[in-house]
């Protein structure tokens, strides 16, 4: 059937007549064994609400509710009223368990927990507590997440759009203002309301429409646009041998599990606590002309090394010393517990392992290192001195972790030890990934470099339909490279949660059933160890990046695929090198695995080569200045406003209503500091409460009116200032960087 954004519609009966005609798709359910129908449309929910204190009590209340049935959109301003319209709609399309209506609300988990009471549910589908990815009531209507879908805001989902496109809205709802269901909403208001449900539609349409335009093809999640891709391009591929070589990679045990999940280790983000004490050494508030550079595509790259476990494990106890790890890792792929006696830092400008991974024997039990926050800077523990450079190992008198063979490249030229034992290791034969799966990553990055901004040789409607159609693929395309990661490292052993009657809870998992299940499954595609070479070679090549740059105090900040740095311009020898380098690797892979090197380095519409893998220029500030780990401030100059900006990186604030203020200040750098407090107006920063009393009672809305609510469960939002501040620990640790009696 046709989509199209109709807009705002007289009520639910209105958008019924306008969709009369409908298709109906099916799909085998194993549970019930038997085809469940559905109807194919795009259907979106969403509700507005205000937060409000009574009696110091946290309040809200839902002031109005809209819903969009495949581009017609209507509203309600009560509760009563939203159940009579799913009435309606439940009757006319002959809803029931074996017949559903599949309903999209943009962060699911915010609206479940307002309607959680006017259902009865038969499943809920969730990994974790109180975060439903879908949502199915006993009389057949399914409520499913978009926003793990899209993997971004509504308004970052809007703006993707490449068919059903909106018009685009300033500003937003302020939600300050008391509302209640007999206030009346302005034109603009409700504008914002029609645009985020006519968006959920719009966005659902297109996704559609990439699975033959048929409601059931629609993957849960992101990430699963790229299982499917995967999955029909490889595993069901009869002409390879890509399966059976997938069912011979199996994990063997628990134990070996457990220890792939400490040796994986994501994306590497930090701030040079060197630079951060030299600009407070020296008095200065910020560095001047500083660059960021990036590696175009960092995890797609390092999928095409020689270095991935290929085949199931052996386990082997008797590696013993790091020698004998580096000589077997030629041909294996190495995962191995390794035991540190006075471990200590090489260098001052960055330190490579994580805190949160490390271990210590507390007389003969292997336990955590203790919290950051109960260590006290100046009293180190007496039975195991740790000095942490803010969550990153520095120095220890002992140490336990896991690490794979990749990591010990970068863990000998950042630190030095009295005496190290390798204790219990896992080792694969090494090898390349399947060709068939890096063919679908060149698909990826092919489609997204050369699509961008494309343009059709046709003229009149051809011209704009192809133009259309290419932009959906670009997008398709970009999303699936960018997925591709979480798709690799998407963790098997997910905790089962399940809810019944407003309460959360864990369901214990039969983890040897689960491993035996994932091993077997006839749909898995790849191989979780994987995970941990993927993300230990990309950091890896941050690592050669900040050594390169760290080596002559250059170096700053980095980001998991990028780094900002000094005197850019007396290192390029290192960069036009390092982009040799991986030329090379990935001709050596191309050239093994028959695959055709060029798709590696595709050409935009521009004519511009973007070769994989490489280091590219992201940008150059005039001013900028790191506190910590994603919290930095630049200045920087903006075309469009033919002047310089102050941009701030806060993890935590809204960047937008954050640098709005800063700009504001006379010195936003000197401001930019430990103990900065960002006013609640511009922090962006919301405390966010689930609560599960029942309230009713009445508000007094903008224009004096006063109107009954009554909520079963309810979410209270409110704003909150951004206070900045800096662990007492990190504070002591970049007081006394380059003091010679700071030591163990």
């Amino acid at each position: 059937m046709e989509y199209n954004n109709v807009g705002w519609v007289d009520d639910v009966n209105q958008a019924i007549n306008n969709n009369l005609d409908y298709d109906v798709v099916s799909k085998y359910n194993f549970q019930l064994k038997k085809k469940i129908e559905y109807i194919n449309m795009p259907i979106s929910f969403d509700i507005e609400t205000y937060s409000f204190y009574e009696d110091d009590e946290k309040r809200a209340s839902m002031y109005i509710w809209m819903m969009s049935l495949n581009g017609s959109a209507f509203y309600g301003r009560t509760w009563e009223e939203f159940e009579e319209a799913l009435f309606y709609i439940k009757n006319y399309y002959c809803i029931n368990k074996y017949r559903r209506l599949v309903i999209y609300v943009h962060n699911l988990s915010y609206e479940f927990q307002w309607i959680q009471h006017y259902f009865k549910w038969e499943n809920i589908f969730a990994r974790e507590k109180g975060k439903p990815l879908k949502a199915l009531t006993t009389d057949g209507i399914e409520f499913r997440c978009s926003y793990v879908l899209s993997g971004q805001s509504l308004a970052g989902t809007c703006k993707d759009l490449t068919k059903y496109k909106l018009n685009k809205m300033e500003g937003d709802l302020d939600y300050k203002i008391p509302r209640n269901q007999y206030t009346k909403l302005t034109d603009k208001e409700l504008g914002y309301c029609l645009n985020d449900v006519l968006g959920v539609t719009s966005f659902v349409k297109e996704e559609m429409e990439q699975v033959d335009n048929n409601i059931t093809l629609v993957p849960m999640t992101k990430t699963g646009k790229v299982r499917k891709y995967i999955i029909d391009k490889c595993v069901k591929n009869k002409k390879s041998n890509y399966k059976k070589l997938i069912h011979s990679c199996n994990i063997t045990s628990m134990d070996e599990y457990n220890m792939m999940k400490r040796a994986y280790t994501g994306g590497f983000t930090h701030a040079s606590a060197k630079k951060i004490a030299e600009l407070k050494k020296t008095n200065r508030v910020y560095f001047e002309d500083v660059t960021s550079w990036d590696f175009t595509s960092s995890y797609p790259t390092v999928l095409f090394e020689k270095a991935y476990p290929i085949g199931t494990s052996k386990q082997d106890n008797n590696l013993k010393t790091l020698d004998t790890v580096k000589k077997l890792s030629k041909d294996y792929f190495i995962i191995f517990n390794v035991e540190f006696t006075n471990l200590t830092a090489k260098v001052d400008y960055e330190n490579y392992l994580s805190y949160s991974k490390c271990f210590w024997n507390n007389n003969g039990t292997i336990s955590p290192l203790p919290s950051i926050n109960d260590i006290d800077p100046t009293h180190v523990n007496k039975d195991n001195a740790v000095i942490v450079n803010n969550g990153r190992i520095v120095a220890a008198e002992h140490l336990i972790t896991t690490l794979c063979d990749i990591d010990i490249e970068t863990l000998e030229k950042y630190y030095s030890w009295d005496e190290c034992k390798v204790g219990n290791a896992y080792k694969y034969v090494k090898g390349y990934l399947p060709a068939e799966l890096l063919n679908c990553v060149l698909d990826f990055y092919e489609d997204k470099t050369k699509l961008k901004d494309w343009k059709s040789s046709k003229t009149g409607k051809e011209k704009e339909e192809e133009e259309e159609h290419m932009a959906v693929v670009y997008q398709l395309r970009k999303g699936m490279l960018n997925a591709i990661y979480g798709a690799i490292c998407t963790d098997f052993m997910n905790p089962e949660v399940e809810y019944s009657t407003e309460c959360w809870y864990s369901v214990d998992v039969d983890y040897n059933e689960t491993i035996k299940k994932y091993n077997d499954s006839s749909k898995r595609w790849g191989f979780w160890p994987w995970a941990v070479a993927c993300t230990a070679l990309a950091r890896r090549n941050l690592f050669l990046g900040i050594t390169e740059f760290g080596n002559t105090n250059d170096y700053i900040y980095s980001d998991t695929d990028s780094v900002k740095v000094l005197h850019s311009d007396a290192h390029l020898d290192f960069i036009e090198k390092y982009n040799r380098w991986v030329d090379s690797k990935l001709k050596q892979a191309c050239s093994v695995l028959k695959l055709d090197y060029n798709r590696t380095r595709p050409k935009t519409v521009k004519g511009e080569e973007k070769p994989l893998g490489h280091w590219d220029l992201d940008g150059q500030y005039t001013k900028f200045k790191a506190v910590r780990a994603k919290a930095y401030l630049v200045e920087k100059y903006d075309k469009k406003e033919d002047k310089n900006v102050i941009i701030c990186t806060l993890a935590g604030s809204n960047k937008k209503f954050t640098s709005k203020y800063l700009t504001s200040l006379d010195n936003p750098f000197k401001f930019f500091d430990d103990e900065m407090k960002i006013p609640k107006d511009f922090s962006g920063r919301m405390i966010v409460s689930y609560i599960n009393n029942s309230i009713e009672g009445y508000i007094k809305d903008v224009n004096g009116l006063v109107a009954p609510y009554k909520e079963f469960s309810y979410v209270h939002i409110e704003e909150s200032e951004y206070n900045l501040t800096l662990t007492g620990f990190y504070k002591y640790y970049i007081e006394n960087h380059f003091e010679e009696t700071y030591y163990i």
